[in-house]
């Protein structure tokens, strides 16, 4: 019960405190900077209470169940962001910098698409000027410079209404 409703809090001001971090736009790496250790040890509880639960059948999701369940989703967005601006100012230089941000994008599309695939995001992520469309709209611009070893293609299919 009381795991329960520390889950509760900590998926709902977790983002809160996502935000206020990413808000003056100087913050890099929420998870290693950023993050308070209280939000740490419920996620740590709720990963053994689930994996004490794990032999039992995952539910299907319906709907009506859907949220968004990784509370870092909107740092890893805003991580996301950081990276296509950098590739945006370098063109399609090289560099290791440049580099690890055609990489970071690689791996976030990947979570993005495992997240929808799963039902672990709701629909408010597709809002027009969540950070994750202000990413989205934003990396079309540098989706060639990405290339092939991304799941572009998956996501673009997402976005075909």
């Amino acid at each position: 019960m009381f795991l329960y409703g520390g889950t509760n809090y900590w998926r709902m001001v977790e983002p809160l405190d996502i935000a206020e971090f990413y808000r003056d736009g100087k913050n890099r790496d929420y998870k290693k900077q950023g993050r308070s250790p209280h939000y740490i040890l419920l996620e740590k509880w709720q990963k053994e209470d689930a994996a004490g639960k794990g032999k039992m059948k995952k539910k299907e999701k319906k709907p009506v169940d859907m949220r968004i369940e990784d509370s870092c989703f909107w740092a890893d967005v805003e991580e996301a962001l950081f990276a296509v601006r950098l590739l945006k100012q370098k063109g399609s230089g090289g560099g290791g910098e440049f580099s690890e941000a055609k990489n970071r994008l690689v791996v976030f599309q990947r979570y993005v698409m495992e997240q929808i695939e799963n039902f672990a995001v709701d629909s408010e992520i597709f809002l027009g000027e969540s950070s994750f469309m202000v990413w989205w709209k934003e990396f079309q611009e540098v989706a060639g410079i990405v290339g092939s070893g991304s799941s572009n293609g998956e996501l673009v299919n997402i976005f075909i209404f």
